[in-house]
């Protein structure tokens, strides 16, 4: 009997896993939208430039109650693999079938070769939120009403984005009041602080935030947290206290593989992350059909057989439109420091 795809779909979504803690920690409201368009409001800024607010002049901007409402397609991951590859690889097992109560190894090499598909999604998922919170666009991230992909450019202001000119890893370096200044510029608090490893390396051995502020020596800048979880990508490393300034302070480990192989950081050395959790994380509606009829689903991924006729093929199709939205501008900063 042929596996269903409702338990392949289970399957693939538990054998997968990506450390997203960045969606869950800026971008706790998830819409799963049941048309393939999102459209989303983010608040008037004043005084933004251009760059930084591409929508306000074009077509996919219309204005309601004062407010932008945006209108988007969010670029389809769309993968597939043959019913061949498949086989290929589930000979490999050398066996039709495993021993009682274990999966059988069709089903297990769909599940392996559709797990891969997903996990080049996810990560492609985490890459791009990570470029919304630091450069505050997505290249190639949306298709206009004309098929076109371009650029989403979030609404956010163009001071929310500073470049330090002296490297934390310099003696006279001072993250700590390069931090709260940057902090001071957002109309929104920050409430976090994110950076990665290499980046939290400089920061934490730096003398300003290794010196006590009071005189004492009762409370360091930066308090470190003595119960981090080992493990995770994504961990709370410690809490800066500093002349009204109070962050939590996050670092972000993890890496993934490019297109040519080459190990790559989600969040790149320099950049720092300050932000509100104002985000929201939506999924475009996912095309297909059922029953033989055009549906849009409101989910977050799909897998659907399809048989292309010229050549003929048999075809296992994952998609997922996922789109992380700066909802608010004004609660999103980023500072580059290396």
């Amino acid at each position: 009997m042929a596996t269903s795809l409702k338990t392949i779909e289970k399957g693939v979504s538990t054998i997968v896993e990506v450390d997203n803690g960045i969606i869950n920690l800026l971008f706790p409201v998830k819409r799963r939208n049941t048309t393939e368009y999102i459209e989303y409001d983010t608040a008037t800024v004043e005084g933004v430039l251009p760059e930084y607010n591409s929508f306000r002049n074009s077509a996919n901007v219309v204005q309601k109650d004062g407010w932008d409402v945006v209108r988007v397609a969010p670029a389809n991951f769309n993968e597939s693999i043959t019913q061949e590859a498949i086989d290929a690889f589930e000979r490999q097992f050398g066996q039709s079938e495993e021993g009682n109560g274990t999966i059988d190894s069709k089903t297990m090499s769909i599940l392996t070769q559709l797990g891969k598909l997903r996990l080049r999604s996810e990560v492609m998922k985490k890459k791009i939120t990570y470029e919304a919170l630091t450069k505050f666009k997505i290249e190639k991230g949306f298709v206009d009403k004309n098929g076109n992909v371009q650029d989403i450019v979030f609404g956010v202001p163009t001071e929310n984005r500073k470049i330090v000119s002296t490297t934390w890893d310099d003696a006279n370096a001072t993250p700590l009041d390069d931090i709260k200044n940057q902090a001071k510029v957002l109309k929104v608090p920050p409430t976090y602080c994110i950076m990665n490893d290499t980046t939290y390396d400089y920061f934490e051995g730096n003398a300003q935030v290794l010196t006590a502020n009071k005189d004492d020596g009762t409370r360091r800048n930066f308090v470190p947290n003595e119960k981090v979880v080992s493990g995770k990508d994504l961990y709370l490393a410690g809490k800066i206290i500093y002349r009204g300034l109070i962050l939590d302070v996050y670092v972000e480990k993890g890496t993934y593989e490019d297109k040519n192989g080459v190990t790559q950081k989600f969040l790149p050395d320099g950049e720092v992350i300050l932000a509100s959790p104002k985000g929201e994380f939506h999924y475009g509606g996912i095309p297909k059909i059922a029953n033989d009829k055009p549906v849009v689903l409101a989910k977050e991924f799909d897998v659907s057989k399809v048989l292309q006729q010229d050549p003929p093929m048999l075809k296992y199709i994952y998609k997922s439109a996922p789109l992380p939205v700066l909802k608010n501008g004004n609660a999103f900063g980023s500072l580059q420091v290396l």
